[in-house]
């Protein structure tokens, strides 16, 4: 026999009626562990669309309800405006060289801050083709620097919480750009990193990380051709799913900005559809939230004249 008890508003426990939860029991389970943000955006610093907003709002509601919160994202030399005025150091020790075979090693340090409660990681290279501005080139093309930043980022944060001790029971990693973390996870740091789990967020679904298979060797991995090629290109957006076809669900859960969204991705025709129709119970949406201490019309600076329910419409 079973009796559930829940948390009322104002702390007290609500003891269920019946065993069984007067016919429909909701179980909720408060997170409080560790977990690292990983991506190209956070919405303070570096911000092109809505990725900038879950990578800086969700932690932040996270780090206030008693998580430990990092988020590891590239330093972009557009952001120097942005960390004006913010105590920023060097990673002190932290150092890593990414082998490649088509350009010579890329080298990457680390810089950190702190904003809203969060700790921020910032990879920093000095090579003057990367880490520019967010998302570079043009519309429609193979972007050659996105693509080694990509890789840069994801074997870089791996790296740097191998270096700092960082064992997070979740890595949550966002968009085709991180597409790389959940396999390189499992493969290159797969020792460091055997009892932390992955979440990878899909922004935005028409935009996968497809590249010209001839960069396959920059990967940094041998064999592993049928989980990265589709079509005859290289689909970093392909990884995910296709890493838990190959070592297994547990662990590993891939999601959406809102149920909607991942019933309208499972009837496309993009590559990565019918994997995510594979994965099945691994896929889901999970609706976005908004942060109203920012998005509130009574403070908001961004409009020209602020205003209040109390005003009425």
């Amino acid at each position: 026999e079973y009796t559930f008890v829940f948390t009322g508003g104002n702390g007290e426990p609500i003891w269920a009626e019946r065993p069984y939860g007067n016919g429909e029991v909701r179980v909720e389970q408060q997170f409080t562990g560790e977990l690292v943000f990983v991506g190209m955006e956070f919405g303070p610093l570096v911000k092109v669309g809505g990725q900038g907003d879950v990578m800086h709002e969700l932690p932040k509601d996270l780090a206030h309800s008693g998580c430990a919160v990092s988020v590891v994202i590239p330093y972009f030399r557009s952001m120097d405006k942005k960390l004006a005025g913010r105590e920023v150091e060097d990673v002190e020790g932290f150092r890593y060289e990414v082998p490649f075979m088509l350009r010579a090693p890329v080298t990457l340090r680390a810089k950190k801050t702190v904003v809203d409660g969060i700790q921020v990681y910032m990879l920093v290279t000095d090579e003057p083709d990367l880490f520019n501005r967010p998302y570079p080139g043009k519309k429609g093309r193979p972007r050659i620097e996105e693509f080694y930043e990509s890789i840069l980022l994801s074997r870089g944060s791996l790296e740097l919480m191998r270096q700092l001790g960082i064992q997070p029971e979740i890595i949550h990693s966002n968009d085709h750009h991180t597409g790389l973390i959940p396999l390189y996870m499992r493969t290159l740091f797969c020792e460091h990193f055997r009892r932390t789990g992955s979440v990878f967020t899909i922004h935005n679904i028409g935009y996968q990380g497809e590249y010209p298979v001839e960069w396959y060797p920059e990967i940094g991995l041998q064999g592993i051709e049928p989980i990265i090629i589709k079509s005859g290109r290289l689909n970093l957006m392909a990884v995910v799913p296709e890493v838990i076809k190959k070592f297994g669900g547990a662990g590993h859960y891939v999601n959406t900005v809102s149920p909607t969204y991942a019933r309208e991705i499972r009837n496309t025709y993009f590559e990565v559809d019918r994997l995510l129709r594979d994965i099945e119970h691994r896929f889901g949406g999970i609706l976005n939230g908004i942060d109203f201490s920012v998005w509130d019309p009574e403070t908001d600076r961004a409009l020209a004249r602020n205003f209040s329910i109390q005003d009425g419409i």
